[in-house]
């Protein structure tokens, strides 16, 4: 990811629900954060201490629900960075040619996860 992003954005989408019934699979926006450039940057560096190495051995993923955040980086004179994660069920993030995952992988499920429900939690 190219270094101090001017701006960030993160977008967390979700099952709809409907009188406490989940209508659709997934799609919803329920959380919509601005970040400026110093938490652009603090995400941006954290997410470039994920390994992206193939998690090792037998894993064991608990179910999801389809809930994704996109994730999106403005840099001056270069394009804008887009980033997809699955927020649930086997946690992975990816941007459409490099992925990483969370099992195994400390800087993920420790810093990059705890960083993002921070600045714009989860839906219980």
């Amino acid at each position: 990811m190219p270094a101090n992003p001017q701006a960030g954005l993160i977008c967390r989408f979700g099952p709809a629900y409907v009188n406490g019934q989940m209508t659709v699979a997934a799609g919803a926006l329920y959380r919509q954060r601005q970040l400026d450039a110093r938490q652009a940057a603090h995400l941006a560096s954290v997410i470039d201490s994920i390994s992206t190495a193939a998690p090792q051995g037998i894993t064991a993923c608990p179910s999801g629900d389809g809930s994704a955040s996109i994730l999106i980086f403005t840099h001056k004179g270069a394009p804008d960075v887009n980033l997809w994660f699955s927020d649930s069920g086997c946690r992975t993030l990816d941007n459409g040619l490099i992925g990483a995952f969370e099992p195994g992988n400390p800087n993920f499920y420790l810093d990059f996860e705890s960083l993002i429900d921070q600045l714009s939690p989860q839906r219980p």
